[in-house]
């Protein structure tokens, strides 16, 4: 049964799109930062309809459930410093995981690769903190 696509469970979907990724919580947050008269129930039941319909996924990074819009395939990257995620496009890795999968007697309906270690911008933060300590 194909259910009809309301004007809150788009503002769902549309504030995920914008934060890239984003736990319950800071969804919710977001919304009612933004948008007028949605309650809590209506964004959990739209939350739950998305993640039926696949049109949204829960991974699990850093031990914490992260909600994203369905993309092409890809990885994740989280910085240890920041907390910030990032997608990784990696069309090799992703064909060599897909051939390690096909050759498998079983179905796989997900998996999920993430990379953790030091963003680029904390990276540059923490060799501008060193420099400073050199100059002192």
């Amino acid at each position: 049964m194909q259910r009809r696509n309301t004007s809150q469970r788009q503002i769902v979907f549309e504030s995920l799109a914008v934060l890239g990724h984003a736990t319950t919580e800071s969804l919710i947050s977001y919304i009612k930062n933004n948008y007028d008269a949605i309650s809590l129930a209506t964004i959990y039941r739209n939350i739950g309809i998305l993640l039926e319909e696949k049109k949204i996924r829960r991974v699990r990074l850093q031990n914490t459930d992260v909600l994203e819009t369905i993309k092409t395939p890809h990885f994740h990257f989280v910085c240890q410093t920041c907390g910030r995620i990032e997608d990784v496009k990696a069309d090799g890795m992703i064909r060599a995981v897909k051939e390690v999968v096909d050759q498998q007697a079983y179905d796989v309906e997900s998996y999920d690769i993430c990379f953790y270690g030091t963003c680029e911008e904390c990276k540059k933060k923490e060799g501008e903190k060193q420099n400073e300590e050199v100059c002192m």
